[in-house]
């Protein structure tokens, strides 16, 4: 634990708004490096962003505390719902990977306290544009978003990165509709495997047909009964099609890219996308290495993260990856 006397906000240089920056005044932030009164849980997805050998609590503690030390300058202070302050720090890692750590300030003790972290993954392009609705988890101050794209045939939920922009613009009344969402996802682990044979004639019909289903879709929402009866004879052809070719065939050989939720937790689903681009980034701090691959999966792009030492296969792209992911994102707000 140490102090730092906090009566220049230039020591930290941060973005503050007015209100922040008196509070930041008239406080002494005691800086307590510790988990939460013995709450703390470690993330699941933390050893993906490069630090597979921090494996047990106090290991992962420890690392923690040189990142948030380190990168003390860069934290963002703001009010929640119930007036309370918080704060959001993001620790950069690599080129796209961040780590958040965020907590609040105990305003009697002037602690400033660590309740949580995650890594995120920041996506290189906006993947959806489509209607999303915002909703706060039950159990602690994060929130997911349900992106409704057609496209993708499944409402799709993902865990919003820039929590605290929520939070302060919900606070200031600003307006906190979503119009687009940078998609990104972490996998422990992939595989490679091979691209679906299609010529041109093929590759453009299904483009066209894409489109038309998604157009459908959009139509049944709005309550056309025509569209709707279509889309239940499409889904009955498609079962019975994929039934009788899977006497004969290999699953993938019928299905080329699909997303579908997997397991309990909302978040997390199982994908089958085509590579569209993909990189090597190191992580500063362990020197680990990670693949970010920049997917298809429905006509929706995103950015997906694997540990290098845990990929299988070689990729290469125009090729197939298959994963289980943890889907987040960053919500872009109406200006």
């Amino acid at each position: 634990m140490f102090y730092l006397c906090c009566f220049d906000s230039k020591v930290f240089n941060i973005k503050f708004n007015n209100i922040q920056i008196k509070l930041f005044y008239k406080y002494k932030i005691q800086l307590n490096y510790f988990f939460g009164k013995g709450k703390y849980i470690m993330h699941s997805y933390f050893s993906c962003a490069g630090f597979s050998k921090y494996k047990v609590r106090s290991e992962v503690k420890e690392i923690l505390d040189r990142l948030q030390e380190d990168n003390i300058q860069g934290i963002n202070i703001g009010r929640n719902e119930e007036d309370e302050l918080v704060w959001e720090l993001y620790v950069k890692i690599s080129e796209s990977i961040r780590i958040c750590i965020n907590g609040y300030i105990d305003e009697k003790s002037k602690d400033l306290i660590r309740e949580r972290y995650y890594p995120c993954l920041i996506g290189s392009e906006v993947s959806s544009m489509a209607e999303s609705t915002v909703y706060r988890l039950v159990d602690y101050e994060y929130y997911s978003v349900i992106i409704d794209d057609s496209r993708l045939g499944i409402s799709v939920i993902y865990r919003m990165i820039n929590n605290l922009e929520y939070i302060n613009r919900k606070n200031k009344k600003i307006s906190t509709k979503v119009l687009g969402t940078y998609i990104s996802a972490w996998a422990k682990s992939a595989k490679i495997i091979l691209p679906l044979f299609k010529t041109f004639e093929q590759a453009e019909f299904e483009k066209i047909e894409s489109l038309n289903r998604s157009m459908r879709i959009d139509a049944a929402k709005n309550g056309d009964e025509i569209a709707m009866e279509v889309l239940s004879e499409e889904d009955m052809f498609l079962y019975e099609m994929a039934y009788r070719r899977l006497e004969h065939e290999d699953i993938y050989s019928i299905v080329d890219t699909c997303i579908l939720p997997k397991g309990v937790e909302c978040e997390i689903y199982s994908i089958v996308g085509d590579i569209v681009d993909f990189r090597v980034e190191g992580n500063t701090y362990s020197k680990e290495e990670i693949y970010i691959f920049t997917v298809n999966c429905k006509d929706i792009v995103f950015d997906m993260a694997v540990p290098k030492i845990n990929l299988e296969g070689d990729p290469k792209i125009g090729r197939r990856i298959k994963a289980e992911i943890w889907m987040q994102g960053i919500a872009l707000f109406e200006v």
